[in-house]
């Protein structure tokens, strides 16, 4: 699948910036806490040249914790380039690209040069999502409401610090040789 066209039509990052509002303290926060190892930075530096779309919206609390650690990736590896989409002004291609037939996201999509895709990651990391399909059960119920499970995964982002989903992404990467 191409998707060089979408690629293009993205905005960079600093402009999705300024659709945070409110949100971008959040945001913030999980950029500054993100302090990879020299281990893991050499690990991110060894990966090779890529485009990556991010299919996201805003308010979404997942991509608040995990976009700023994919943006803190790029800026270490100089041969990634970021561009995002919003989910909801993009219907087909986030329709390409469902989790358990749902709009979840983040979604990140990993391209090649020539546009093609390589890979993607998204909504959450494993151990994250672990957490939420553990609370699944309960919420399809009403035993537990759903902006609680939220708040356990927000716990758990602000303890991890951005490792889970670094972790996630660079297992990702080299399991498809990148």
């Amino acid at each position: 699948m191409n998707l060089q066209n979408e690629f293009d039509n993205g905005i960079a990052f600093r402009e999705f910036e300024l659709l945070l509002g409110e949100n971008r303290s959040i945001h913030d926060l999980h950029y500054k806490k993100f302090s990879p190892d020299q281990r893991e930075l050499s690990l991110i530096r060894s990966i090779g040249e890529m485009k990556i779309i991010v299919i996201t919206e805003p308010w979404c609390g997942d991509s608040l914790a995990s976009l700023p650690i994919l943006i803190k990736m790029g800026e270490i590896n100089k041969k990634w380039e970021i561009r995002v989409l919003l989910r909801d002004e993009n219907p087909e291609l986030m329709g390409n690209f469902l989790t358990n037939g749902g709009r979840a996201i983040p979604v990140f999509l990993f391209l090649n040069n020539e546009g093609s895709l390589i890979s993607r990651w998204g909504p959450r990391a494993d151990k994250v999502q672990a957490i939420f399909e553990g609370y699944r059960d309960k919420i399809n119920s009403g035993e537990i409401d759903k902006k609680d499970v939220h708040l356990e995964l927000r716990k758990f982002y602000a303890a991890d610090r951005g490792n889970a989903v670094m972790n996630t992404i660079i297992d990702m990467l080299a399991k498809n040789k990148i």
